[in-house]
């Protein structure tokens, strides 16, 4: 598919935001006393195509994720905007591997579609040690060189590998960002890292899921901001913001569901969209 320019892009989006879920749906989802009722409220909105012989909801929502961040990869004729949109996929999905690396496993762990760094670039990196020297491959690998050295050499630790990504996860997001939206995204995830730093030696002064809620409230305030600019990218990066909200909060959902959740429980756990 050949790519295109952003206000072609912008224009689908703005159909796509018409099937986001709305505040009908979530509350619908919210008073579902069973994983049945939660699945056939879905299946009146665009993740009914992705719940079909029994996937279950959180496959699908991985699933509908693969899908648009697939469409972006197709569409966008901006490869430094993508890449933003990937960074933060590419850093978990090297932290899970070094984390495969040091259990002793032989193999890369199964991953989504979602990133630039595909399953087959990061066996090799990782596990085969080879180095690809095209970006953003060649900008992890550093990271992941220092983390096998300090696996073999006995001095490996988590807080290490985890430090080590949030840096590198911070510097990525600066040079990939190409709007002043992005700078924005960027900083927030500088001082939320800041923030958990701080915190880490300290009471919360309230629960862990209130604390990450207040930093992906920001985020989404953000998107808000700048999802109906009227050129550039913004659009394009609010829309993928917004869709993994809406998909957080129905993993969420599926969590308050199995757990036993009460509706007030339920409610206090949703990101705000809208």
């Amino acid at each position: 598919m050949p790519t295109v320019e952003a206000p072609f892009i912008t224009a689908v989006i703005r159909e796509k935001e018409k099937t986001m879920l709305g505040e009908n749906e979530v509350t619908r989802i919210m008073h579902a006393q069973t994983m049945h009722d939660m699945r056939e409220v879905l299946m009146t909105t665009p993740y009914a195509t992705h719940l079909a012989n029994d996937v279950s909801i959180s496959d699908a929502v991985t699933n509908y994720l693969e899908q648009e961040f697939a469409w972006l990869a197709d569409s966008l004729d901006n490869d430094m905007v993508l890449a933003f949109l990937g960074t933060r996929y590419d850093a978990l999905h090297v932290a899970q591997g070094i984390l495969a690396l040091s259990a002793g496993e032989s193999a890369m762990p199964s991953i989504p579609e979602l990133g630039i760094l595909s399953h087959a670039q990061l066996q090799e990196m990782i596990f085969d040690s080879v180095f690809i020297e095209k970006a953003p491959a060649s900008s992890w690998a550093r990271i992941i060189q220092e983390q096998q050295q300090a696996i073999a050499q006995g001095t490996w630790s988590s807080p290490q590998l985890f430090a080590a990504m949030q840096q590198e996860l911070e510097v990525q997001l600066e040079h990939f960002a190409q709007s002043p939206f992005m700078h924005e995204l960027a900083a927030l995830a500088k001082a939320h890292h800041e923030a958990d730093h701080a915190m880490r030696n300290a009471t919360l002064p309230e629960s862990a899921a209130a604390y990450e809620r207040t930093w992906d409230e920001s985020a989404l305030a953000l998107a808000k901001q700048f999802q109906y600019e009227p050129v550039g990218y913004d659009p394009i990066v609010a829309y993928w913001i917004t869709k993994e909200y809406e998909a957080k909060n129905i993993r969420l959902l599926v969590a308050a569901i199995q757990g036993g959740f009460s509706q007030q429980e339920a409610g206090a756990l949703i990101r705000n969209l809208h």
